[in-house]
């Protein structure tokens, strides 16, 4: 994580867990709205902006960051300053805390988005930066298919999106796991698209659900009937599964 002086004036022992994303931008109004002010005069007849805010620790921390999206909106239009007429709103989930109530922060947001890389490190406190525990930090460990599968499963009651996003996100070998877990939307940068394209060539969402049901372990790939081919992607899988870009 690094430092940015006029946003972290204090040293801290822990930074990862300490002033960051909402909490850093909530405590330095004047940068978020800052912020804000851009985003909304950048996204301009625009339909397809969204604000995302990075680890939320609670609902309090979202709205707060909400009202201040509408506040600033209304002062742009007030000046007569072109600006986004609206802009879809959503949480990072990457911390533990929020994931277990994911339900309420989407009753307030437009979609939510899965921050694997954060979320992972802090479920199975394994520092992913550290070799020594790079055994740990594994996607495969039931907690986090646990957690996975529970932040889809709202989005879905919801009828509201849950984005996966990550460079483990990105691992063709784990897109079973994903799929079984719930997940449909997916932020892979560029990079990647290629060989994530491949595998979604391979498995049907219907095929890794099934293995969840019946409690099939995730170290390796869903079970397949002897001679059993994927069905056709147009009918089964890009009706189920959309990708999109991400610098």
């Amino acid at each position: 994580h690094q430092k940015v002086d006029w946003l972290h004036a204090r040293s801290e022992r822990n930074p990862a867990l300490g002033v960051r994303g909402a909490r850093a931008l909530l405590r330095e109004g004047r940068a978020l709205r800052r912020q804000v002010r851009a985003i909304l005069r950048a996204a301009h007849g625009s339909t397809e902006v969204g604000i995302l805010v990075p680890f939320v620790t609670s609902i309090d921390e979202l709205q707060r960051v909400r009202s201040a999206v509408v506040e600033e909106r209304h002062q742009l239009v007030k000046k007569g300053v072109a600006c986004a007429e609206n802009v879809r709103f959503a949480p990072i989930i990457e911390v533990p805390a929020t994931a277990f109530i994911s339900r309420a922060l989407l009753a307030v947001s437009d979609f939510v988005v899965l921050g694997l890389d954060d979320l992972q490190s802090l479920v199975l406190a394994a520092d992913r930066d550290n070799p020594e525990v790079a055994e740990q930090y594994q996607i495969t460990h039931p907690a986090m298919f646990e957690l996975c599968a529970r932040v889809a499963s709202d989005a879905k009651e919801a009828k509201k999106s849950a984005v996966l996003f990550g460079e483990i996100a990105a691992q063709p070998s784990l897109l079973p796991f994903f799929l079984g877990a719930g997940f449909r939307d997916f932020a892979i940068a560029p990079a990647h698209l290629g060989r994530m394209l491949d595998q979604f060539e391979r498995w049907t969402a219907a095929e890794c659900c099934k293995d969840r049901k019946k409690g099939a372990g995730w170290g390796g790939e869903p079970s397949r009937p002897s001679g059993s081919t994927p069905t056709s992607c147009a009918t089964s899988r890009w009706d189920l599964v959309r990708t999109s870009g991400s610098r």
